[in-house]
């Protein structure tokens, strides 16, 4: 009886992980429309962007049609965005089925002094189709410097 028992257990375990969980680990795309809200680490209001993303060959992110509502000092020219998207395996993610999908990004422009600052988020993607992370601003002026937490939305 012994025997059959364990018998039966081996090969019950051996149909379930033959089987897997059901679900496909693919990466979340990020392209489309998105709007982002950056919040300081005190909680008040930073900035908000929208933007177009674009993936390429499921690992860099080009960005355009960059436009900050209300426009800020910090980025008024020569404004740049660019990044990538990473796709880690495993685990058991909601949005994906298995795993996440990470971004980063990185704005430069120059200010109305004609300073470079540098606008750095990293993020992933969240169950509910959007992305969420923390973001850093390096400038030379105060306003221009911070950091904190960020959410991007489609629209």
């Amino acid at each position: 009886m012994r025997l059959a028992l364990a018998t039966c257990a081996l090969g019950l375990s051996l149909a379930l992980v033959g089987c897997g969980n059901g679900y496909n680990s693919s990466p979340a795309s990020l392209s489309g429309n998105w709007d982002a809200n950056l919040q300081q680490a005190s909680g008040t209001a930073a900035f908000s962007f929208s933007t177009t993303l674009t993936e390429v060959g499921g690992s860099i992110l080009n960005g355009s049609n960059l436009t900050f509502n209300p426009p800020t000092s910090c980025f008024s020219s020569q404004i740049t965005e660019s990044g990538a998207v990473q796709f880690s395996g495993g685990g058991y993610g909601y949005y994906t089925g298995g795993g996440t999908t990470g971004m980063s990004l990185t704005i430069n422009g120059l200010s109305t002094s004609g300073a470079t600052d540098t606008l750095n988020m990293q993020g992933a993607a969240n169950p509910d189709n959007s992305v969420s992370g923390t973001w850093t601003v390096n400038g030379v002026s105060p306003k221009c410097s911070g950091s904190g937490g960020f959410t991007m939305t489609r629209h």
